[in-house]
Protein backbone atom coordinates (compact mmCIF):
# COMPACT_ATOMS: atom_id res chain seq x y z
CA UNK A 1 0.00 0.00 0.00
CA UNK A 2 1.21 3.47 -0.84
CA UNK A 3 -0.21 6.67 0.71
CA UNK A 4 0.27 10.19 -0.59
CA UNK A 5 -1.01 13.38 1.05
CA UNK A 6 -2.78 16.21 -0.79
CA UNK A 7 -3.89 19.28 1.18
CA UNK A 8 -7.64 19.72 0.97
CA UNK A 9 -7.72 23.39 -0.04
CA UNK A 10 -6.29 22.26 -3.40
CA UNK A 11 -8.90 19.58 -4.23
CA UNK A 12 -10.16 19.74 -7.82
CA UNK A 13 -13.32 21.81 -8.22
CA UNK A 14 -16.34 19.74 -9.19
CA UNK A 15 -19.79 20.80 -10.41
CA UNK A 16 -22.44 19.09 -8.28
CA UNK A 17 -26.23 19.21 -8.00
CA UNK A 18 -28.11 20.80 -5.13
CA UNK A 19 -30.17 19.09 -2.44
CA UNK A 20 -32.13 20.11 0.67
CA UNK A 21 -31.39 18.25 3.90
CA UNK A 22 -33.27 18.21 7.18
CA UNK A 23 -30.48 16.61 9.17
CA UNK A 24 -26.94 17.57 10.06
CA UNK A 25 -24.08 16.81 7.71
CA UNK A 26 -22.42 13.52 8.62
CA UNK A 27 -18.96 13.87 10.11
CA UNK A 28 -16.17 11.86 8.44
CA UNK A 29 -13.99 9.69 10.61
CA UNK A 30 -10.85 11.56 11.73
CA UNK A 31 -8.69 8.43 11.65
CA UNK A 32 -5.83 8.25 9.18
CA UNK A 33 -5.44 4.47 9.33
CA UNK A 34 -5.58 3.30 5.72
CA UNK A 35 -4.43 -0.22 6.47
CA UNK A 36 -6.97 -2.97 5.94
CA UNK A 37 -8.76 -4.10 9.10
CA UNK A 38 -7.92 -7.57 10.41
CA UNK A 39 -10.52 -9.41 12.48
CA UNK A 40 -10.66 -12.57 14.55
CA UNK A 41 -14.05 -14.24 14.89
CA UNK A 42 -14.74 -17.17 17.22
CA UNK A 43 -18.41 -18.05 17.03
CA UNK A 44 -20.05 -21.27 18.19
CA UNK A 45 -23.70 -21.45 17.18
CA UNK A 46 -23.89 -17.65 17.60
CA UNK A 47 -26.74 -15.47 16.26
CA UNK A 48 -25.90 -13.81 12.96
CA UNK A 49 -26.60 -10.38 14.48
CA UNK A 50 -23.96 -10.97 17.17
CA UNK A 51 -21.36 -12.05 14.60
CA UNK A 52 -22.00 -8.91 12.52
CA UNK A 53 -21.75 -6.71 15.61
CA UNK A 54 -18.40 -8.29 16.49
CA UNK A 55 -17.19 -7.74 12.93
CA UNK A 56 -18.14 -4.04 13.15
CA UNK A 57 -16.59 -3.61 16.59
CA UNK A 58 -13.20 -4.98 15.55
CA UNK A 59 -13.02 -3.16 12.20
CA UNK A 60 -14.53 0.20 13.09
CA UNK A 61 -17.07 -0.09 10.28
CA UNK A 62 -20.82 0.30 10.65
CA UNK A 63 -22.70 -2.85 11.70
CA UNK A 64 -24.71 -4.44 8.89
CA UNK A 65 -28.39 -5.12 9.50
CA UNK A 66 -29.70 -8.67 9.42
CA UNK A 67 -32.35 -8.88 6.67
CA UNK A 68 -35.88 -10.12 7.30
CA UNK A 69 -36.15 -13.89 7.46
CA UNK A 70 -32.57 -14.31 8.71
CA UNK A 71 -32.99 -13.26 12.34
CA UNK A 72 -32.85 -16.88 13.52
CA UNK A 73 -29.71 -17.78 11.54
CA UNK A 74 -26.86 -18.99 13.74
CA UNK A 75 -23.22 -19.42 12.70
CA UNK A 76 -20.20 -21.37 13.78
CA UNK A 77 -16.91 -20.10 12.41
CA UNK A 78 -13.34 -19.56 13.54
CA UNK A 79 -11.32 -16.94 11.65
CA UNK A 80 -7.89 -15.74 12.76
CA UNK A 81 -6.60 -12.31 11.75
CA UNK A 82 -8.22 -12.23 8.30
CA UNK A 83 -9.06 -9.14 6.21
CA UNK A 84 -12.43 -7.53 6.90
CA UNK A 85 -13.72 -8.32 3.41
CA UNK A 86 -12.66 -11.94 3.59
CA UNK A 87 -14.50 -12.32 6.91
CA UNK A 88 -17.63 -10.68 5.49
CA UNK A 89 -17.53 -12.96 2.45
CA UNK A 90 -17.25 -16.02 4.68
CA UNK A 91 -20.15 -14.87 6.86
CA UNK A 92 -22.25 -14.28 3.76
CA UNK A 93 -21.35 -17.68 2.27
CA UNK A 94 -22.40 -19.52 5.41
CA UNK A 95 -25.55 -17.48 5.99
CA UNK A 96 -26.68 -17.44 2.35
CA UNK A 97 -26.29 -13.68 1.99
CA UNK A 98 -24.32 -11.21 -0.11
CA UNK A 99 -23.54 -7.50 0.12
CA UNK A 100 -25.86 -5.73 -2.32
CA UNK A 101 -25.22 -2.48 -4.17
CA UNK A 102 -26.91 -0.31 -1.53
CA UNK A 103 -24.64 -1.59 1.25
CA UNK A 104 -27.26 -4.00 2.59
CA UNK A 105 -27.23 -7.75 3.05
CA UNK A 106 -29.54 -9.62 0.68
CA UNK A 107 -30.33 -13.33 0.16
CA UNK A 108 -28.00 -15.01 -2.31
CA UNK A 109 -29.64 -15.54 -5.68
CA UNK A 110 -30.17 -19.14 -6.86
CA UNK A 111 -27.97 -20.68 -9.52
CA UNK A 112 -24.22 -21.09 -10.02
CA UNK A 113 -22.14 -18.26 -8.60
CA UNK A 114 -18.47 -17.52 -9.20
CA UNK A 115 -16.73 -15.02 -6.94
CA UNK A 116 -13.85 -13.40 -8.85
CA UNK A 117 -12.06 -10.80 -6.78
CA UNK A 118 -9.03 -9.69 -4.78
CA UNK A 119 -8.56 -8.14 -1.33
CA UNK A 120 -6.44 -4.96 -1.34
CA UNK A 121 -5.95 -3.65 2.19
CA UNK A 122 -9.23 -1.90 3.13
CA UNK A 123 -10.59 -2.52 -0.39
CA UNK A 124 -12.26 -5.43 -2.16
CA UNK A 125 -12.14 -5.36 -5.97
CA UNK A 126 -14.53 -7.81 -7.61
CA UNK A 127 -15.59 -8.63 -11.13
CA UNK A 128 -19.26 -7.72 -11.65
CA UNK A 129 -19.91 -8.19 -15.38
CA UNK A 130 -18.22 -9.38 -18.54
CA UNK A 131 -19.64 -8.45 -21.93
CA UNK A 132 -18.84 -8.01 -25.57
CA UNK A 133 -19.57 -4.72 -27.28
CA UNK A 134 -19.95 -3.69 -30.88
CA UNK A 135 -19.68 -0.01 -31.67
CA UNK A 136 -20.87 1.77 -34.81
CA UNK A 137 -19.90 5.37 -34.07
CA UNK A 138 -16.68 6.79 -35.48
CA UNK A 139 -15.13 7.22 -32.05
CA UNK A 140 -15.76 3.59 -30.96
CA UNK A 141 -15.88 1.35 -34.04
CA UNK A 142 -15.54 -2.41 -34.11
CA UNK A 143 -15.92 -5.10 -31.47
CA UNK A 144 -14.54 -4.90 -27.95
CA UNK A 145 -14.39 -6.86 -24.70
CA UNK A 146 -15.55 -5.19 -21.51
CA UNK A 147 -15.03 -5.89 -17.81
CA UNK A 148 -16.99 -4.10 -15.08
CA UNK A 149 -15.60 -4.19 -11.54
CA UNK A 150 -17.15 -3.10 -8.26
CA UNK A 151 -14.70 -1.47 -5.87
CA UNK A 152 -15.80 -1.59 -2.21
CA UNK A 153 -13.95 0.05 0.67
CA UNK A 154 -14.41 -0.13 4.42
CA UNK A 155 -17.03 2.48 5.32
CA UNK A 156 -14.89 3.88 8.14
CA UNK A 157 -13.00 5.60 5.31
CA UNK A 158 -14.46 8.72 3.69
CA UNK A 159 -13.63 8.08 0.02
CA UNK A 160 -14.53 10.92 -2.34
CA UNK A 161 -13.42 9.32 -5.61
CA UNK A 162 -10.76 7.29 -7.28
CA UNK A 163 -9.28 5.89 -10.46
CA UNK A 164 -7.57 2.80 -11.80
CA UNK A 165 -4.97 2.14 -14.47
CA UNK A 166 -4.35 -1.20 -16.17
CA UNK A 167 -0.61 -1.62 -16.64
CA UNK A 168 -0.53 -5.03 -18.35
CA UNK A 169 -3.21 -7.31 -19.78
CA UNK A 170 -2.35 -10.59 -21.55
CA UNK A 171 -4.59 -13.14 -23.27
CA UNK A 172 -4.08 -16.86 -22.77
CA UNK A 173 -2.20 -16.78 -26.08
CA UNK A 174 0.28 -14.18 -24.81
CA UNK A 175 -1.17 -11.25 -26.81
CA UNK A 176 -1.01 -7.96 -24.92
CA UNK A 177 -4.27 -5.97 -24.86
CA UNK A 178 -4.46 -2.19 -24.56
CA UNK A 179 -7.42 -0.51 -22.85
CA UNK A 180 -9.43 1.98 -24.90
CA UNK A 181 -8.84 4.54 -22.14
CA UNK A 182 -5.76 4.83 -19.98
CA UNK A 183 -7.73 5.86 -16.87
CA UNK A 184 -10.87 4.34 -15.32
CA UNK A 185 -12.75 6.77 -13.06
CA UNK A 186 -14.37 5.49 -9.85
CA UNK A 187 -17.21 7.60 -8.40
CA UNK A 188 -18.90 6.57 -5.14
CA UNK A 189 -22.53 5.58 -5.46
CA UNK A 190 -25.23 7.65 -3.75
CA UNK A 191 -28.20 6.73 -1.59
CA UNK A 192 -31.36 8.70 -0.77
CA UNK A 193 -32.74 8.25 2.73
CA UNK A 194 -35.74 9.66 4.56
CA UNK A 195 -36.22 13.36 3.91
CA UNK A 196 -34.33 13.21 0.60
CA UNK A 197 -31.01 13.19 2.44
CA UNK A 198 -28.23 12.04 0.11
CA UNK A 199 -25.18 10.13 1.32
CA UNK A 200 -22.26 8.43 -0.38
CA UNK A 201 -22.09 4.65 -0.54
CA UNK A 202 -18.79 2.88 0.27
CA UNK A 203 -18.33 1.53 -3.24
CA UNK A 204 -18.06 2.54 -6.87
CA UNK A 205 -17.88 0.93 -10.30
CA UNK A 206 -15.23 1.00 -13.00
CA UNK A 207 -15.35 -0.40 -16.53
CA UNK A 208 -12.54 -1.14 -18.96
CA UNK A 209 -12.79 -2.04 -22.68
CA UNK A 210 -10.29 -3.79 -24.93
CA UNK A 211 -10.41 -3.90 -28.73
CA UNK A 212 -8.84 -6.21 -31.32
CA UNK A 213 -9.31 -9.42 -29.34
CA UNK A 214 -7.68 -12.39 -31.18
CA UNK A 215 -10.42 -14.83 -32.29
CA UNK A 216 -8.69 -17.81 -30.66
CA UNK A 217 -8.70 -16.17 -27.21
CA UNK A 218 -10.32 -18.31 -24.50
CA UNK A 219 -9.54 -16.14 -21.45
CA UNK A 220 -7.64 -13.08 -20.29
CA UNK A 221 -4.79 -14.80 -18.51
CA UNK A 222 -3.13 -11.95 -16.62
CA UNK A 223 -4.35 -8.52 -15.55
CA UNK A 224 -2.35 -6.07 -13.43
CA UNK A 225 -2.89 -2.46 -12.53
CA UNK A 226 -3.01 0.22 -9.83
CA UNK A 227 -6.03 1.41 -7.87
CA UNK A 228 -5.98 4.90 -6.30
CA UNK A 229 -8.63 6.22 -3.88
CA UNK A 230 -8.95 9.79 -2.58
CA UNK A 231 -9.59 9.57 1.17
CA UNK A 232 -10.78 12.62 3.13
CA UNK A 233 -9.52 13.11 6.68
CA UNK A 234 -10.90 15.54 9.26
CA UNK A 235 -12.93 18.68 8.65
CA UNK A 236 -12.36 22.40 8.26
CA UNK A 237 -15.25 24.82 8.26
CA UNK A 238 -15.90 28.51 7.72
CA UNK A 239 -19.21 29.91 8.99
CA UNK A 240 -20.61 33.29 7.95
CA UNK A 241 -23.33 34.36 10.37
CA UNK A 242 -26.37 36.22 8.99
CA UNK A 243 -24.91 35.70 5.52
CA UNK A 244 -28.03 36.97 3.73
CA UNK A 245 -28.42 40.10 5.84
CA UNK A 246 -26.87 42.45 3.27
CA UNK A 247 -23.75 44.54 3.43
CA UNK A 248 -20.23 43.19 3.88
CA UNK A 249 -20.44 39.71 5.36
CA UNK A 250 -17.50 37.41 5.83
CA UNK A 251 -15.57 35.08 8.11
CA UNK A 252 -12.06 33.62 8.44
CA UNK A 253 -10.88 30.27 9.75
CA UNK A 254 -7.43 28.68 9.50
CA UNK A 255 -6.28 31.32 7.02
CA UNK A 256 -9.24 30.96 4.64
CA UNK A 257 -11.47 34.03 4.27
CA UNK A 258 -14.91 33.88 2.67
CA UNK A 259 -16.93 36.96 1.72
CA UNK A 260 -20.50 37.19 0.44
CA UNK A 261 -20.40 39.38 -2.68
CA UNK A 262 -24.04 39.17 -3.76
CA UNK A 263 -27.27 37.24 -3.11
CA UNK A 264 -30.09 37.04 -5.67
CA UNK A 265 -33.04 34.80 -6.50
CA UNK A 266 -32.94 33.32 -10.02
CA UNK A 267 -36.25 31.61 -10.87
CA UNK A 268 -36.46 28.58 -8.54
CA UNK A 269 -32.84 29.00 -7.48
CA UNK A 270 -31.20 31.20 -4.89
CA UNK A 271 -27.66 32.31 -5.71
CA UNK A 272 -24.89 33.35 -3.33
CA UNK A 273 -21.70 34.74 -4.90
CA UNK A 274 -18.59 34.14 -2.78
CA UNK A 275 -15.04 35.44 -2.91
CA UNK A 276 -12.36 33.28 -1.28
CA UNK A 277 -8.91 34.37 -0.20
CA UNK A 278 -6.06 32.63 1.53
CA UNK A 279 -3.26 34.73 3.00
CA UNK A 280 -4.65 37.73 1.10
CA UNK A 281 -4.61 36.03 -2.32
CA UNK A 282 -7.60 34.69 -4.29
CA UNK A 283 -7.96 30.94 -3.92
CA UNK A 284 -10.35 28.43 -5.53
CA UNK A 285 -12.92 26.65 -3.39
CA UNK A 286 -13.31 22.91 -3.84
CA UNK A 287 -16.70 21.49 -4.76
CA UNK A 288 -17.78 17.97 -3.88
CA UNK A 289 -20.01 15.23 -5.24
CA UNK A 290 -23.60 15.28 -4.07
CA UNK A 291 -23.86 13.26 -0.87
CA UNK A 292 -20.34 14.02 0.34
CA UNK A 293 -20.11 15.30 3.95
CA UNK A 294 -18.49 18.50 2.67
CA UNK A 295 -19.45 21.51 0.57
CA UNK A 296 -21.56 24.64 0.91
CA UNK A 297 -24.90 24.94 2.67
CA UNK A 298 -27.25 27.53 4.12
CA UNK A 299 -28.67 27.03 7.61
CA UNK A 300 -31.97 28.61 8.64
CA UNK A 301 -32.63 29.87 12.19
CA UNK A 302 -34.20 26.49 13.08
CA UNK A 303 -31.07 24.60 12.02
CA UNK A 304 -32.43 23.16 8.75
CA UNK A 305 -29.75 22.70 6.10
CA UNK A 306 -30.13 23.57 2.43
CA UNK A 307 -27.17 22.21 0.49
CA UNK A 308 -25.95 24.01 -2.59
CA UNK A 309 -23.90 23.40 -5.70
CA UNK A 310 -20.64 25.29 -6.09
CA UNK A 311 -19.05 26.20 -9.39
CA UNK A 312 -17.04 28.73 -11.36
CA UNK A 313 -18.61 31.38 -13.56
CA UNK A 314 -17.97 29.41 -16.74
CA UNK A 315 -19.67 26.35 -15.20
CA UNK A 316 -22.98 28.13 -14.80
CA UNK A 317 -25.85 26.39 -16.60
CA UNK A 318 -28.70 28.21 -14.92
CA UNK A 319 -30.87 30.13 -17.46
CA UNK A 320 -32.02 33.71 -17.10
CA UNK A 321 -29.26 35.06 -14.90
CA UNK A 322 -29.98 38.56 -13.70
CA UNK A 323 -27.96 41.41 -15.16
CA UNK A 324 -26.17 41.80 -11.87
CA UNK A 325 -25.05 38.17 -11.81
CA UNK A 326 -24.01 38.34 -15.46
CA UNK A 327 -21.80 41.30 -14.65
CA UNK A 328 -20.25 39.46 -11.69
CA UNK A 329 -19.66 36.37 -13.84
CA UNK A 330 -17.96 38.47 -16.53
CA UNK A 331 -15.38 39.86 -14.12
CA UNK A 332 -15.12 36.83 -11.80
CA UNK A 333 -11.62 36.12 -10.55
CA UNK A 334 -9.88 32.91 -9.54
CA UNK A 335 -11.43 33.03 -6.07
CA UNK A 336 -15.02 33.79 -7.11
CA UNK A 337 -17.55 30.96 -6.89
CA UNK A 338 -21.31 30.85 -7.50
CA UNK A 339 -23.33 28.77 -5.01
CA UNK A 340 -26.83 27.80 -6.19
CA UNK A 341 -29.53 26.44 -3.90
CA UNK A 342 -32.70 24.82 -5.25
CA UNK A 343 -36.11 24.80 -3.54
CA UNK A 344 -34.94 27.65 -1.36
CA UNK A 345 -37.82 29.01 0.80
CA UNK A 346 -38.52 32.66 1.44
CA UNK A 347 -35.96 33.61 4.00
CA UNK A 348 -36.97 34.75 7.42
CA UNK A 349 -34.57 35.56 10.22
CA UNK A 350 -30.77 35.28 10.15
CA UNK A 351 -29.40 32.53 7.89
CA UNK A 352 -25.79 31.37 8.19
CA UNK A 353 -23.60 30.03 5.39
CA UNK A 354 -21.25 27.12 6.01
CA UNK A 355 -18.45 25.93 3.79
CA UNK A 356 -16.55 22.80 4.77
CA UNK A 357 -13.79 20.68 3.27
CA UNK A 358 -11.42 17.96 4.48
CA UNK A 359 -8.52 18.91 6.70
CA UNK A 360 -6.39 17.01 4.23
CA UNK A 361 -6.65 14.37 1.51
CA UNK A 362 -4.77 11.09 1.43
CA UNK A 363 -4.32 9.03 -1.74
CA UNK A 364 -4.48 5.30 -1.07
CA UNK A 365 -2.71 3.26 -3.75
CA UNK A 366 -3.01 -0.51 -4.11
CA UNK A 367 -1.67 -2.77 -6.86
CA UNK A 368 -4.00 -5.50 -8.10
CA UNK A 369 -3.62 -8.70 -10.12
CA UNK A 370 -6.17 -11.05 -11.68
CA UNK A 371 -5.63 -14.31 -13.49
CA UNK A 372 -7.77 -16.13 -16.05
CA UNK A 373 -10.65 -13.66 -16.29
CA UNK A 374 -13.48 -15.33 -18.23
CA UNK A 375 -14.90 -14.24 -21.58
CA UNK A 376 -18.63 -13.45 -22.01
Amino acid sequence: MRVRCVWAWMVLVLWVTAAADKTAVAQPAPAENLEGSKVTLDAADAPLADVLQDLARQSGNKPLVVPKGFQDVRLTLHLRSVPYWQALDEIGRRAGLYLASYDTLEPTLPGPFEDVGVYLGPVALKLANVYSHRGFAKWCPGKSLGYAFVCSWEDRLCVLGGRATFTRVLTDGGVELKPQRDLCIISPGTRYTEGDVVSLLPHGYMTVFFRDIPPQTRSVAKVSGTLSLDVAVGRREVVIEDALGGGARGATNDGLTLKVVATERVNQFFCVVLDAERDGKPTPLAGFQQGAPYGVCLVDPAGRLVRGSLGRARDMHVPSLTEGLKALAAKAGEGTRFAFFSDFPEKGGPWSLRYSCPEKMLVLEEHFKFENLPLP
